[in-house]
C-alpha cells in the first residue's frame, strides 16, 4: 500500500495548527507522510525598496 503524501502549510496559528489536527482525524498514521512548511508573509517598506534601488543602481555603475 502507497502512503499519501500530504503537505501542510503551518504559520503558528491557531488556524493552521487546527490543520494538523484534521488530517489526524482523517488518517491513521501509516496511511501518509505528512510534510510540513512553515510559511511566513515577507513584505518590504517602501523605504527598504528605495534603498535596495539604490544599491543596485551603485551596483551596476
Amino acid at each position: 500500500m502507497t502512503k499519501r503524501k500530504i503537505l501542510i502549510p503551518v504559520d503558528g496559528t491557531e488556524r493552521s495548527m487546527h490543520s494538523l489536527n484534521w488530517i489526524k482525524k482523517l488518517f491513521a498514521k501509516d496511511e501518509i507522510q505528512v510534510t510540513l512548511m512553515n510559511v511566513v508573509e515577507m513584505f518590504m517598506a517602501k523605504d527598504t525598496m528605495i534603498k535596495d534601488k539604490m544599491f543596485r543602481a551603485k551596483q551596476s555603475s
